[in-house]
């Protein structure tokens, strides 16, 4: 049987995994509200989908946003 630790972190795991998807839905309904299509570039994606939080990779910056945010460029 798997023990307490495991079963409180894989449910940790799972609320964490709820919030990721939420906030995706809502980065993606925003974006889509800003810039007037769905169409974000490979770059933008990359970098919200492998970045580790604050300080341990590169920033996510409204420049960064724009830059990559022209239809087509995914």
């Amino acid at each position: 049987m798997a023990s307490k630790k495991l079963v409180r972190l894989a449910s940790a795991a799972a609320k964490a995994q709820a919030r990721a998807s939420d906030a995706q839905r809502k980065w993606v309904e925003a974006f889509e509200a800003e810039y007037g299509h769905s169409d974000i570039s490979d770059a933008l994606v990359e970098l919200i989908d492998y970045a580790q939080g604050e300080g341990e990779s590169a920033p996510i910056t409204s420049e960064f946003i724009e830059e990559h945010s022209a239809p087509g460029m995914s």
